[in-house]
């Protein structure tokens, strides 16, 4: 059995902004996700992720132009992914990718990233 997880891409570019900033940014992208699955050709992932407890990673992403590198592969690999903008500010804080397994999350370059 594969083990799933969603990994949140968290900006290191933007140092004035609160972290209860980005922590609902995280929320967003990750119900995103969930919300957006039923669009996924593979519903047996999120049903096998869910059951093992949504089990969520957080990352450093240098730039914006790096999570944006990253959420490219992603769409290449079909694999599922989020990238909200906040409304007020326009300002992408953070992406999401997942759940996808540890192959597939090295496969993109995410696993290459520090841990938050």
């Amino acid at each position: 059995m594969r083990e799933y997880k969603q990994y949140l891409l968290i900006r290191q570019d933007l140092p004035d902004i609160p972290l209860g900033k980005f922590y609902v940014h995280c929320a967003h992208s990750s119900n995103r996700i969930m919300y957006n699955r039923r669009y996924h050709n593979d519903p047996i992932r999120f049903e096998q992720w869910w059951n093992e407890g949504q089990t969520k990673i957080a990352k450093r992403v240098k730039t914006l132009q790096k999570l944006k590198n990253i959420i490219k592969k992603a769409k290449e690999n079909d694999f599922i992914w989020s990238m909200p903008t906040d409304v007020l500010t326009k300002i992408i804080f953070v992406g999401c990718v997942g759940p996808i397994t540890e192959e597939e999350a090295r496969k993109i370059g995410i696993l290459r990233l520090r841990n938050v």
